[in-house]
């Protein structure tokens, strides 16, 4: 299974703002990483030919594509940007629909750390989250506030949002107290 992806440079170490983007695929109800849709060769979309109206799809089968994007912040990795877009497949015909000024809107708005998922049902809404909530802990643990308020009432974050807070306290006070040796050192 492929994993949300964590890095900041990309294979020729330059920084690419694409290369903490994955795409989460909601299919009925399973739901995976295929990153080689960031590029357009998603598991779903060969033998695809995309038409330019949705009406051509003759029985559609709706795929749910949703962009992540992970930061680094104090205490580790977390969720920072999501945005959802919705697909149709006939499998069978191998024709389909995909509005590709929508993805790309969407996967910036990913990058940027906007949460953009009003394209997702109820029921992709909870598989999505479930299924976040099922990665590595630290991702949502670390995660937005913006993100958790999608899942979470601000009592059950609460608890997430004050660790937060106190490692920015603690990392601050490791700051002051590195300037106050460096100045003490200089005396």
């Amino acid at each position: 299974m492929e994993r949300l992806q964590l890095k900041a440079v990309d294979r020729h170490k330059r920084p690419d703002a694409l290369a903490n983007l994955s795409a989460i695929i909601i299919d009925g109800d399973e739901v995976y990483i295929d990153n080689a849709a960031i590029h357009g060769k998603g598991k779903f979309e060969k033998g695809i030919h995309f038409t330019k109206a949705a009406d051509e799809v003759a029985s559609p089968r709706r795929i749910a594509l949703v962009w992540a994007t992970l930061r680094r912040f104090i205490a580790g990795h977390g969720i920072n940007g999501l945005a959802a877009c919705v697909i149709y497949i006939d499998q069978e015909s191998g024709i389909g629909y995909k509005n590709l000024a929508d993805q790309v809107n969407k996967m910036d708005g990913a990058v940027k750390g906007k949460i953009m998922l009003e394209a997702l049902n109820d029921h992709e809404r909870t598989l999505l989250g479930s299924f976040l909530m099922a990665q590595r802990e630290e991702l949502w643990v670390n995660a937005t506030p913006s993100v958790w308020e999608q899942w979470l009432t601000a009592e059950e974050y609460a608890p997430l949002l004050d660790k937060q807070k106190q490692d920015e306290a603690y990392r601050d006070k490791l700051a002051r107290d590195a300037v106050q040796n460096a100045e003490d050192l200089v005396d």
